[in-house]
């Protein structure tokens, strides 16, 4: 099969520290290597192996060898880009958040859909080795199925509910959806502070029984990551994408303190092994999207997460940013709930 033949727009800090290292895992060809400077052009395209660089996205869309273009700078670039990207008829991975309003980011799903070409949006979280076991250890049947998910995102502060949001606490918003989809009744603790501090804390119902809890706070200091899901008596915890424990059934709580060795199973990534599991890029799940986007768009298969699942993510920046203080129902405008 012949690799994927693309354009990267971007060359900023974020970019070249993950998505660029990542190409390597993909079956693609870099095209070009594309930013606003052409220095910054120039030094990804020598770093990585692009064949051009150009400060010109015409050049890009023009070629008609370019299947496909990454887009990743900040959120008004999203848009502008990708728009043009979709428009020319190729596909497009798009950074999160997909674009800095609701209304944009229904643009380029509304192009996506128009010009027959897909959108994937770069929710890498899906894509972390821990998620990844996670969530197929959840699918088995001995598990029972997930009856309570807690998502801890707490970051750093930032300016403005929307960029708290969107740019940051999207990432648990996105995973609590990868986890148990979409709920049918949702309520937001909501608290601002002048110093940015927000409290933020959803409470999630499912049609199956299931609920969930997502922190998306700013009280913590650096971020605090980290997933639990509750099944039949069985326990599954995610921690810093570096730590994977599973707790079997205890039994009754006589038999649970009488037991010298409770059933624990403890998986990390051993850095001392040069293996794929001990790669930033696999742990935090960048070189899997990217992977995953290519085989995807060779084999004519949907991407995943795609621009549906960005619009979505979103309509929920949209509905906490306008619902009130303290605690009410959060309510999606044209969304799921």
């Amino acid at each position: 099969m012949a690799n994927l033949r693309i354009g990267f727009v971007g060359c900023g800090y974020f970019a070249t520290g993950t998505m660029w290292p990542s190409l390597r895992y993909a079956p693609i060809e870099v095209a070009y290597a594309a930013a606003r400077g052409p220095e910054r052009a120039e030094a990804n395209a020598k770093k990585f192996g692009a064949e051009r660089a150009t400060t010109d996205l015409r050049e890009i869309l023009d070629d008609e060898s370019v299947t496909a273009v990454f887009v990743v700078g900040p959120p008004a670039m999203h848009h502008e880009v990708g728009l043009q990207v979709l428009e020319a008829g190729k596909h497009l991975f798009v950074e999160k958040p997909v674009a800095a309003t609701l209304a944009q980011a229904l643009e380029l799903q509304d192009a996506a859909e128009r010009n027959g070409v897909q959108c994937q949006v770069g929710f890498q979280k899906r894509f972390a080795l821990g998620y990844v076991m996670a969530k197929e250890a959840a699918a088995k049947e001995d598990f029972g199925g997930a009856t309570l998910c807690k998502v801890n995102y707490s970051h750093w502060r930032m300016a403005d509910w929307n960029s708290h949001l969107s740019v940051m606490s999207v990432h648990g918003l996105d995973l609590v959806r990868y986890f148990m989809g979409d709920p049918h009744e949702a309520h937001v603790l909501k608290r601002s502070h002048k110093d940015g501090a927000h409290t933020c804390v959803l409470t999630l119902l499912y049609e199956s029984g299931a609920s969930a809890v997502v922190n998306l706070s700013a009280n913590d200091p650096h971020v605090q990551e980290w997933v639990e899901l509750s099944g039949a008596g069985r326990l599954i915890s995610v921690r810093n994408l570096a730590e994977y424990q599973e707790w079997s059934e205890g039994g009754s709580p006589m038999t649970t303190l009488t037991t010298s060795a409770p059933g624990v199973s403890l998986w990390h990534p051993q850095f001392a092994v040069p293996y794929r599991q001990a790669d930033t890029m696999w742990l935090q799940g960048y070189a899997g999207e990217v992977v995953d986007f290519a085989q995807a768009i060779l084999e004519g298969r949907p991407v995943s997460p795609s621009i549906a699942d960005g619009v979505v993510s979103m309509r929920y920046v949209n509905a906490i940013v306008n619902a009130p203080e303290g605690m009410s129902e959060l309510k999606l405008d044209g969304g799921v709930l």
